[in-house]
């Protein structure tokens, strides 16, 4: 509701009655996502992210459960594309990173490869 009015919660004072209200509209919209998308419960999001420290799977850096909107910077469940099988939580660099290779495992290490050995410094 609030995204298809265009309201973000910066809009209202932090503490106000508003912002409360939607905080707790996104933490909820949040947690029913983790459950039809990923048939995950909370508590399996709250082991999966104290297994990770609140930290990305691949980066290590701290994430944090709350952003102003839903579909910001937060926590990505990271997830198998045929199985639908979550992997983990990453940042959404990260996330994006691995759609980008197509979670292709192969294409990941020779991106690996390359970034340690360029091969123009070779010629160059």
């Amino acid at each position: 509701l609030y995204q298809r009015l265009g309201i973000r919660i910066s809009d209202y004072p932090k503490g106000s009655k508003q912002y409360d209200d939607m905080a707790t509209h996104i933490h909820n919209r949040r947690l029913k996502n983790l459950k039809t998308v990923y048939k995950m419960t909370s508590d399996n999001f709250h082991t999966l992210w104290e297994k990770q420290n609140g930290r990305c799977g691949i980066c290590d850096v701290p994430l944090e459960w709350f952003v102003e909107r839903a579909g910001g910077d937060g926590p990505h469940i990271d997830h198998c594309h045929i199985t639908n099988r979550v992997r983990g939580i990453l940042c959404k660099r990260c996330n994006n990173g691995l759609g980008h290779f197509l979670d292709n495992p192969t294409s990941l290490r020779r991106a690996a490869e390359y970034l340690e050995s360029p091969p123009a410094h070779d010629v160059l």
